[in-house]
This record gives structure tokens, C-alpha cells and sequence, in this order.
């Protein structure tokens, strides 16, 4: 859903995969330092516009990229987007304050809002996350249309017979139905699904269109 839309060339396409299952949906956890003087998202959204845009966000990757730009839209707020190679530099500097939140996938960061190292003010689920009942999602902190998630799937190559597809489906459903595979995923801040085909891919074709309204409001061509 979103490599082509940040990038010129690919050595696929969408349409050569096959959706198979949905495994589950990893959300986003908006945190921020323990010093910034916000403990709700609509602080953090008055604060950066007092400031007028200069509140650094700590990106990375291309998916907290897009959704703090759609927090942008959804909230009509500017913020700073600062890049970074990966999780541990990003949450690094944010411990340290050199920036002041940050967008990023609960497994990287949840240990750290379960430690009470950094201030969770969201999760962009549809719901509430079990184990961290405290803290609202993006809806109930007020900011509409922000259910954003990534997710895990499965996907075959275009042109798998659908009897061979379907079993596919169906076994790993059941594999997510299993008591320990789905408390693991949960343990790990993620949404367990286990979806059907025609699941998997309704939701592939609902996430290109959200990400492509984003890419095109905010700016972003491929490179």
C-alpha cells in the first residue's frame, strides 16, 4: 500500500501478489518525552501550534511518516518530521528530549510505555489495547479518521489455484486461533485478525486508497 507510493521503481507490483490472510494489525503508539507539558493529544495539537510547527517528530520509517502527516490533516497542526534509521536511535533521543514525540509500531516501544519511560497518549487502534487499558485511541483522544495501523499478511504469488489458496487461508486463520500464537501477539502489542482472502483483500485495496489521499494532501511523490 505504500511502496509505490514513495517509491520511482520496484521489482514487483501489486497485482503479481495474491492476498491469502490477514495475520494481524500492529498500531501505532503516539508517545512523547515525560517533560513535554502535554498529557493528552489535544495538548500535544495546542502546543505545536503555539509553537507554530517547530514540535519534532521522531520518524522511522515510511509509515510513521504517513501518519503523523495524517494526524496533520485529521488536526490541521504542522509538526517537524525528523528522520531516523530505525527505532532505538528515534526512542534514544527522545529519552533524551532532543525530540519531542513520536509515532512508531507498539512492539518497539511498548516496554517502554509499560515502564513508564516515556508518556503514551495514544494508540491508533480501533480499540483499546488489552494490557494497556489506560491509554485511549486516537478517537477517544479526539482525533477522528486516525485508526492507522500496519499490519502482518500473507500473500502468494498471482495465479495460485484458489482450492490451494483457500486452505492456505484457512490454515493460518486457525494457527491465529491457537491460544498461545494468539496471546503472543498480543503480548506483543499487536492485533490478532486471521482473515479470508476477500478480507485481506478489501482491507489491502482500503489502505491504498487512505495512504494515497495522505501521500497526495501531504506532498509526498515517489523517489
Amino acid at each position: 500500500a505504500l511502496n509505490p507510493l514513495v517509491f520511482r521503481e520496484m521489482n514487483y507490483r501489486p497485482t503479481d501478489l495474491m492476498p491469502i490472510s490477514l495475520v494481524g494489525g500492529l498500531p501505532y503508539g503516539l508517545i512523547v518525552n515525560r517533560n513535554l507539558p502535554v498529557t493528552n493529544v489535544q495538548e500535544l495539537i495546542a502546543l505545536a501550534r503555539q509553537r507554530d510547527g517547530r514540535l519534532n517528530h521522531g520518524s522511522t520509517g515510511t509509515g510513521p511518516t504517513f501518519v503523523q502527516n495524517l494526524l496533520q490533516i485529521r488536526a490541521n497542526v504542522r509538526f517537524e518530521n525528523i528522520l531516523y534509521p530505525g527505532t532505538p536511535p528515534a526512542l534514544n533521543d527522545l529519552l533524551r528530549g532532543d525530540i519531542h514525540f513520536m509515532f512508531d509500531l507498539m512492539p518497539g516501544i511498548i516496554g517502554q510505555i509499560r515502564s513508564g519511560d516515556v508518556r503514551a497518549l495514544a494508540v491508533s487502534a480501533p480499540g483499546r489495547l488489552p494490557g494497556l487499558e489506560q491509554v485511549p485511541t486516537m478517537l477517544e483522544a479526539g482525533v477522528p479518521g486516525l485508526d492507522a495501523t500496519n499490519w502482518v499478511g500473507v500473500v502468494a504469488p498471482a495465479g495460485v489455484p484458489d482450492a490451494i489458496a483457500d486452505r492456505m487461508s484457512e490454515a493460518i486463520q486457525e494457527i491465529v486461533r491457537i491460544p498461545a500464537v494468539n496471546q503472543r501477539i498480543v503480548e506483543l502489542g499487536a492485533i490478532p485478525v486471521g482473515s479470508t482472502r476477500a478480507q485481506f483483500a478489501a482491507h489491502i485495496a482500503a489502505e491504498q486508497a487512505l495512504w494515497g489521499e495522505v501521500a497526495q494532501r501531504a506532498g509526498i511523490r515517489p523517489e
